[in-house]
């Protein structure tokens, strides 16, 4: 492997700030020799490889957006690697060389080994990499380290991150048709707006031709709507980036609690919460943690607010020795008869399997709605986009009709 150059900055224990250059095959070398110095590294700098770093941040995006997947993979191989008795330490070392020759190279293995050789747990280890787990993968695999379980809570997790892996992309392919004829409509009104309609207005008023109250509205209407889209889009578009940069996990939460309030859409978070939420406990129940810390890790995997704040009374009524099924009675934003079913389940002592049902429950009715959405979604804004050329062309050609009158 050919070596690289490396700029460094680094500080002692006495604060005193040092810089240098070296020439070595990864920055993990770098950071090593700074400490054995002594040193603290601030900064280590690929030189020279502005394409490179181009290259990497660009991989780490589509590595990002597909962080499921790949956590499905990597879950899988430990689960065959540890069913086959293989210490969890050689299994990591396999996984990092298995993938210095694929395009997770720069995952981070070596701090993960580095992690665990200091006596991490593995699930704090995994914090050192390039794309840490999520919530819900550090739960669970906490769930198994705790339960003496690791193989068989890794492949019951890679199974279900495929399936959330699965639903994230048919969800994005709901939203994504509804945008598309959103922008697509917008974009119709941007152009007749600028280039279509400030024609014929100009045409009607230099013959004057007395208009109809439609057509004075459409144009009036088109003389402040180009405007008023574009500081839409940008302001929509600079919030976004803006909330992204500055609290990506906040933002996202708070736009996910948002939406569960939208007609259609909202039922599809709301179900993928209960899902998460049923599915986790469970598991976390199943393997044999405390049903107070099982909340607690539960809701770090949750995914709005609403949620959020259900499992905290859950936890507050588990901490105080009441059950859990009169909270999620007493609330709205959980189904009455899946309450219900864990009012049952916690009676007869079967909590963690009653949860498991809930689950599949939630999951095939998560399914339908995903399935039903696009179906109602679909025409009805083609309805609607059809509604507005429409509207447009009568106001249009309503002057153009008695004009032709008056001509005859």
């Amino acid at each position: 492997m050919s070596k690289c150059s490396f700029s460094w900055k680094a500080m002692d224990q006495e604060g005193n700030t040092f810089k240098g250059i070296w020439d070595v095959q990864h920055d993990t070398e770098v950071r090593k020799r700074l400490y054995a110095k002594g040193y603290y590294p601030l900064a280590i700098v690929p030189r020279g490889r502005k394409l490179s770093l181009l290259m990497d941040y660009i991989n780490y995006l589509n590595m990002k957006n597909d962080l499921l997947r790949i956590w499905a993979s990597i879950t899988h191989r430990l689960a065959l690697l540890l069913k086959a008795g293989i210490p969890l330490l050689l299994a990591i070392e396999i996984l990092a060389k298995q993938h210095k020759v694929s395009r997770f190279k720069r995952y981070g293995w070596e701090r993960v080994i580095e992690e665990l050789e200091t006596g991490a747990e593995f699930s704090n280890a995994l914090e050192a990499t390039v794309l840490p787990p999520t919530p819900y993968i550090k739960a669970m695999l906490q769930a198994g380290e705790r339960a003496g379980k690791m193989p068989e809570i890794l492949a019951t997790l890679s199974g279900e991150l495929m399936e959330e892996h699965t639903y994230r992309s048919k969800l994005r392919g709901i939203l994504a048709y509804p945008l598309l004829l959103l922008i697509l409509t917008l974009g119709i009104i941007y152009t007749l707006s600028l280039m279509v309609l400030p024609v014929y207005e100009r045409i009607f008023l230099s013959m004057g031709a007395e208009l109809p109250i439609l057509t004075q509205i459409i144009f009036r209407v088109s003389h402040g709507s180009p405007a008023l889209i574009f500081f839409i889009v940008l302001g929509v578009f600079s919030s976004l980036l803006a909330l992204r940069i500055r609290n990506p996990d906040y933002w996202q939460e708070k736009l996910r609690d948002k939406l569960c309030h939208i007609p259609l859409f909202g039922k599809v978070y709301q179900l993928n919460d209960h899902l998460q939420f049923s599915q986790v406990l469970g598991t976390l129940l199943g393997a044999g943690i405390p049903l107070l810390e099982a909340l607690s890790l539960t809701r770090d995997t949750v995914q709005t607010f609403t949620m959020k704040n259900l499992v905290l009374e859950l936890e507050e009524a588990a901490r105080t020795g009441r059950r859990l099924a009169p909270v999620l009675l007493h609330t709205t934003s959980f189904p009455k008869d899946a309450a219900q079913m864990i009012e049952v389940g916690e009676e007869s002592g079967q909590l963690s399997p009653m949860l498991h049902h809930l689950s599949k429950v939630f999951r095939m009715e998560l399914e339908d709605q995903m399935n039903r959405v696009p179906n109602i979604v679909g025409p009805l804004l083609v309805m609607v986009l059809a509604g507005i050329i429409g509207l447009v062309a009568v106001g249009v050609l309503l002057p153009v009709f008695d004009i032709g009158t008056h001509i005859q």
